[in-house]
């Protein structure tokens, strides 16, 4: 201290500096006796008094670093009143910057002080020191500086704020995305700051900033930059253009102007959960959304906004709906629920109303407001009230339909009715809201059937029987929705009526008859055509009430044993009721609540439906079979909600979290969800290049999967003599070797010696003579695509439907699998059967004998081929074909391949894919979606980049010529660009990386640039085009490259 305060000696002076900033720098652990022996008052006046010396600089330097030093060492130092007495002095030396070391000091210790002292550095200058030479300091310093202004900012009133006027027009133009991300992300902060403080009244400069059009088009483009990953950045930005829109109405068209609503469905796309959602949702309700509850020429003007943006409004819509829903489906802050739902609500004025029934979910967002009437937030209730109110101006088809399924207008007609309860305002509000709701709307043909019965009372529940069972399946075509079945008996009663042990049989086709029209029981129907609205509604408004119930989100933990995907023999001997031996959370801790037998119900249907041909006459079963008609479609069954909370599941804890829900109820989750379920602990970060030759690309396979040490890394294939490898070439391999694969055909099932439509394991008999042979051969094969579903390439081969039923179901029926293995032979066995019961001896005029159709040396019974067929056993021969064929003859091909998948993972884990599903997961979608091929869908999923944009002529030109490709064009263009001639199920949304097109340099180009052929580089799917001068050149030289462009991997 005396060092310190000896002024006249300054080598005094700077030594004792030198030995403070020594004991401080030894670490304040160590050196804490030393440090409390240091009076704290004294020496911050001391050390600010070292940083006023005039004539030495390393002095100064060394007191404002040693008072940055007590700060820190000392934290209750920065709440003293010597500690405020040294501001001025900090703040002297941050704006003078006579030293740029001392500045920077000053800055630091500015930042300890400021959260103690904010009125006096404010007082004092401090805004405009830190941001007068902002520039010459680093970006850490700079940070500090902007800290110091965003808490000296809280406080800023109207009338100081010239002092700081210029400064923060230089600062608003810092919000860039040439700044570094923590610079931008603490602007942001100061600009909501201010915006916070002039709520009520704004200085003119200000607006003058924070509107003008550079300050919107920067925050709008760097909102929209996919490298900014930073969500405190986005959130910030967010938040300070929520606040700008809301306090500034003026700017809300020109955000539109300046394509605000592509900009949020590009922060969607990465950020797809959390407050940023519930912020966008709120940002939209500040858009101008005059059609839906302005005048028409404010609409017209917002629509002829929305026309010139570069991406129409139908596909922002829908991009930003889907999310929204999601998020609010996931989100348990009531905040951020509110914020989703106004934000859905919201939405819905941007879109033309012919495209509404299409670009919006109408059953989903029924789902979301019905979930929101059914909140204990007076305001969440109040809020969806008036989002019901504005819809039902609407006349799009589905809107009221799916909000009377889901039981919006039955919580509106009981709240109606709610007691008035004094002192009790919101909730008396509420009730006269929901009273006029329906004075005014009650005359609609969706509102005149609701009732105040429950549904006990309008059934008998309790006896149900073939009357009462039709009854009610003429009330799922009016007036039932998912308010009644929650408030009655009707799952647990529908549920024990399907599970009782009694007539199982005949309960099901009960059912079926009243739900499905089934007329299962008339032998002589020809053709089969059901009848489904019954039962598509009753799924319908199942769903809508898994959806709404706040239990389903607890309900991944099942305790119960893993149920697989079954067939006939399994569901005719299920007698068990689901419900008594899965355990399910239920916030009402009662077993008899509606709730507890929602999953086990829809899973009882899901069987039903799936297995409804078992029940019918075996030609109907033949005619099924090969005709392929579904009784519902399985996308019914799928929820949402469901998939969507399940992958969050599965992200916060572990995959085993979910494993026994994913295995009971696996119908309930789309492809997506399953695949990701699939995938999450599987692919390896590890990868292994294999070198192969073209010239024996079979036998270089077998060698390569018979290498156990192969199977885990993920494999890169590499060509002899080619320098390409990675992706591109890795799915060249899988190709062709499937090209291989398909030419032996004596594996393969043939008629008339080609192979039939859907490859499926020629049948042998036991003890044939090439059985070894064809169990190695499937054994690879299982191998070969398990590797590759493993490493999530895809294979080139068309395998029959049936192939995937024997994989992930423990029985098949026999007489739908013919059909789809074999339709020739099917229409014979049909034919047979029919002229079978006509009499006669045409059987023996037949000359048949026991062994299969086309295979003469596979014997369907013992010594078969000396078996005649006659009139009296041809309906056992027929059943014996059926068999051999579809199971007992390819049994052993079969467990081959098994084994071979569980060589790369367990074949048990595939059970949770239908069998349709199971081939998008081997070979990728088959290309023939015009809709995934069409120009709109090309332009949403393709890229441009480096030199194109999408209003860039050869990009036009390109996605044209690409929609009007053949099949074998887009196969050919396919393998081109990415190796495969197949896309990952999804089509191009799901490509990854994404297919990018690119500017060809014309500096790489000698002469005609019209001369030169588009590239590739394949691991990327990365296309450089040239800048061609017409389409019919474009096109030209496209289909040139992508047939001649193949078979050989350089470097690109």
């Amino acid at each position: 201290m005396e060092g310190l305060q000896s002024g006249e000696h300054e080598s005094l002076r700077l030594q004792a500096l030198m030995e403070l900033s020594h004991i401080f720098l030894g670490g304040t652990v160590r050196n804490r006796q030393k440090i409390n022996l240091l009076p704290v008052g004294p020496a911050i006046l001391a050390l600010s008094d070292c940083m006023g010396t005039q004539n030495n600089d390393q002095v100064r330097y060394q007191g404002a670093r040693g008072l940055r030093f007590l700060f820190e060492a000392i934290p209750s130092s920065v709440s003293t009143g010597e500690a405020a007495q040294v501001v001025p002095e900090l703040i002297s030396a941050v704006e003078k910057v006579t030293s740029i070391d001392v500045a920077e000091e000053g800055i630091a210790s500015l930042k300890l002080l400021v959260e103690k002292h904010a009125e006096i550095v404010r007082e004092q200058g401090g805004i405009p020191a830190c941001l007068e030479f902002l520039d010459f300091h680093q970006v850490r310093v700079q940070i500090k500086a902007l800290h110091v202004v965003g808490v000296c900012i809280e406080g800023l009133l109207p009338e100081e704020f010239e002092t700081v006027y210029v400064h923060l027009v230089l600062l608003a133009g810092r919000i860039s995305w040439r700044e570094d991300v923590k610079i931008v992300s603490k602007v942001a902060k100061i600009f909501h700051s201010l915006l916070d403080n002039y709520a009520t009244t704004c200085p003119e400069g200000f607006k003058e900033i924070v509107c003008s059009s550079d300050c919107l088009q920067n925050i709008i483009g760097l909102l929209s930059r996919q490298e900014i990953t930073d969500e405190s950045l986005i959130l910030g930005l967010l938040k300070m253009l929520e606040k700008i829109a809301s306090q500034f109405p003026e700017t809300r068209t020109s955000l539109l102007q300046y394509d605000v609503l592509w900009c949020l469905m590009k922060i969607l796309t990465r950020w797809d959960k959390g407050m940023i959602v519930g912020v966008v949702g709120l940002m939209l309700c500040l858009l101008p959304n005059h059609g839906l509850l302005g005048n028409d020429s404010e609409m017209a003007q917002r629509n002829q906004i929305l026309s010139s943006s570069s991406t129409t409004c139908r596909q922002i819509v829908q991009g930003i709906g889907e999310k929204l829903i999601a998020n609010h489906n996931l989100a348990d802050c009531p905040t951020v629920k509110s914020y989703c739902l106004k934000g859905i609500v919201s939405l819905l004025p941007f879109v033309e109303r012919e495209d509404r029934g299409t670009c919006m979910n109408w059953k989903q967002i029924s789902n979301v407001l019905a979930t929101g009437l059914d909140s204990s937030d007076l305001e969440m209730v109040s809020s969806s009230v008036t989002f019901v109110c504005a819809m039902m101006d609407f006349k799009e088809v589905g809107i009221h339909r799916n909000l009377k399924l889901a039981g919006v207008f039955q919580q509106i007609y009981r709240k109606k009715d709610a007691e008035i309860v004094p002192g009790m305002e919101k909730q008396n509000t509420l009730r006269l809201k929901c009273a006029e709701f329906w004075e005014t709307y009650k005359s609609l043909p969706e509102l005149k059937t609701i009732k105040d019965n429950n549904l006990g009372e309008l059934y008998n529940l309790e006896e149900l029987n073939d009357d009462s069972l039709k009854s009610l399946a003429n009330a799922f075509t009016k007036h039932i929705s998912s308010f009644d079945i929650m408030n009655s008996n009707l799952t647990q009663a529908l549920l024990s009526y399907l599970t009782n042990s009694d007539n199982n049989e005949e309960r099901r086709i009960s059912f079926l008859n009243a739900f499905a029209g089934c007329a299962i029981g008339a032998e002589n129907v020809e053709y089969f055509t059901p009848v489904t609205t019954p039962l598509s509604n009753l799924v319908q408004v199942l769903q809508h009430c898994v959806s709404q119930t706040s239990y389903v989100q607890d309900s991944f933990a099942i305790k119960s044993s893993p149920q697989k995907h079954v067939g006939k023999s399994h569901e005719l001997q299920e007698t068990g009721h689901p419900s008594t031996s899965t355990k399910i959370s239920d916030p009402t801790k009662s077993t008899s609540h509606p709730s507890a037998s929602l999953l086990p119900l829809l899973r009882k249907i899901h069987l039903l439906v799936t297995n409804y041909a078992d029940l019918l006459p075996t030609k109907l079963q033949l005619h099924i079979g090969a005709q392929s008609l579904p009784l519902l479609p399985s996308s019914d069954f799928v929820n949402e909600k469901i998939s969507a909370r399940l992958k969050c599941r599965v992200e916060e804890s572990s995959i085993k979290s979910v494993d026994r829900f994913t295995k009971c109820y696996p119908f309930l989750l789309d492809l997506e969800t399953k695949i990701f379920i699939f995938y999450y602990e599987k692919l390896s970060k590890q990868k292994q290049t294999v070198t192969v030759s073209r010239q024996s690309i079979l036998s270089e396979a077998k060698r390569v999967m018979f290498d156990v040490k192969r199977w885990r890394p993920t494999m890169d294939i590499r060509y002899e003599e080619e320098e390409g490898f990675g992706q591109g070439p890795s799915l060249e391999f899988y190709t062709l070797v499937s090209q291989e694969m398909k030419g032996l055909k004596n594996i393969w099932r043939q008629r008339d010696g080609e192979l039939v439509e859907g490859l499926f394991p020629k049948p042998i008999g036991s003890g044939a003579p090439d059985e070894t042979e064809l169990k190695e051969w499937f054994k690879f094969l299982g191998m070969f695509v398990g590797k590759a579903v493993y490493d999530r390439r895809r294979i080139d081969m068309r395998l029959s439907p049936a192939f995937y039923k024997l994989l992930v179901q423990e029985d098949v029926n026999c007489w739908t699998s013919l059909g789809l293995i074999d339709a020739t032979l099917a229409r014979s066995v049909h034919n047979l059967l029919r002229e079978e019961r006509g009499g006669g001896d045409w059987v023996d005029e037949m000359s048949l004998c026991h062994v299969l159709p086309g295979y003469p040396e596979v014997e369907v019974v013992k010594n078969g081929e000396d078996l005649p067929v006659k009139q009296g056993n041809i309906q056992k021969y027929l059943e014996l074909v059926c068999q051999w064929t579809t199971k007992l003859g390819v049994s052993q091909q079969i467990s081959a391949f098994k084994e071979g998948l569980n060589c790369v993972f367990p074949c048990s884990e595939l059970e949770i894919f239908t069998p349709d599903e199971l081939r998008g997961l081997f070979s990728g979608d088959d290309g023939d979606d015009e809709v995934d091929w069409g120009y709109d869908s090309l332009s949403k999923y393709c890229k441009p980049d480096h030199g194109y944009t999408e209003n860039s002529d050869p990009i036009r030109w390109l996605f044209k010529v690409m929609s009007e490709f053949t099949g074998e064009e887009r196969r050919n263009f396919l393998k081109f660009i990415t190796g495969s001639p197949r896309l990952p199920v999804g089509g191009f949304r799901s490509l990854r990386p994404s297919l990018t097109i690119v500017h060809k340099s014309d500096a790489d180009l000698d002469g005609n640039v019209d001369t030169w052929l588009p590239s590739v580089m394949t691991c990327a799917n990365y296309l450089k085009l040239p800048n061609y001068s017409s389409i019919e050149i474009l096109r030209e030289r496209v289909k040139f490259a992508m047939v001649e462009g193949q078979f050989s991997f350089h470097l690109s």
